[in-house]
């Protein structure tokens, strides 16, 4: 009986974390599962899909950032409309989405943006994420946001990685599209972008261990590993101007 009692108000705190904030509370799911021995497939992730598409920052020849933008699904707009709709009018205002922005750039900036550059062995982190703001991209919610490199990564020769993912899987990634990452401004030479490339073997192990962990459910969500490489030396990649965008799922 106290087990039961503590399974439910353990489902209970999930359910409110999970409307406040979605990603810490992946974490926090697993980590209650583990302590209370009910399995997590009451959760089964993802709970939030999103799709990615990225800008390649260049300058003087070396990659020196990213530009996230991220579309978020219904269920995520739903949720902050629950937290920040302080008016309750059924949509968000400009002062109403900045305090969403607050929030993701606190979690972004706790998970690193969710984003791994790796070039050879070494993996590179993001410095911290910029210029965070929140969006209405048709009827759902985007968020754009820079992340600095700590330093830049001259592109002549390179053969880099770009993987978005949690390795929760609280949270859904996919690439948008197969043009979901091109170069801004400076168009370097000899650069070529391939989508849909093979992800790292952390990202297939992280995927494994969650699958292991939440079992048919979680892999019926159909979940799709993947990563981006750019490599130099090769055919020209177009630069473009501006990033379209792809609705929700």
């Amino acid at each position: 009986m106290e087990q039961a009692i503590v399974n439910r108000r353990t489902a209970r705190a999930m359910l409110k974390l999970t409307r406040t904030t979605a990603w810490i509370a992946g974490l926090v799911a697993l980590a209650a599962a583990a302590l209370t021995g009910h399995s997590p497939s009451a959760w089964a992730h993802p709970h939030v899909w999103i799709e990615v598409r990225t800008l390649l920052l260049v300058e003087g020849g070396a990659l020196t950032g990213l530009h996230h933008i991220w579309v978020l699904d219904e269920a995520w707009l739903t949720s902050q409309l629950e937290e920040h709709d302080k008016d309750q009018d059924g949509k968000l205002s400009p002062s109403e989405m900045a305090a969403v922005a607050a929030q993701t750039k606190s979690t972004l900036d706790m998970f690193k943006s969710f984003t791994t550059i790796r070039q050879g062995a070494n993996r590179i982190r993001p410095g911290a994420p910029r210029e965070v703001s929140v969006s209405y991209y048709g009827d759902i919610l985007g968020i754009s946001f820079v992340v600095p490199l700590p330093k830049p990564i001259p592109l002549a020769g390179a053969d880099l990685l770009l993987e978005v993912y949690d390795a929760t899987y609280f949270s859904g990634y996919s690439f948008a599209a197969d043009d979901a990452v091109a170069f801004a401004g400076e168009r370097p030479d000899g650069c070529s972008i391939k989508a849909n490339a093979p992800p790292s073997p952390q990202q297939s192990a992280a995927y494994k261990m969650t699958a292991r962990q939440l079992g048919p459910e979680f892999v019926a969500k159909g979940v799709t590993l993947g990563a981006v490489a750019v490599t130099c030396g090769g055919a020209k990649s177009p630069a473009i101007e501006a990033v379209g965008f792809v609705g929700g799922r």
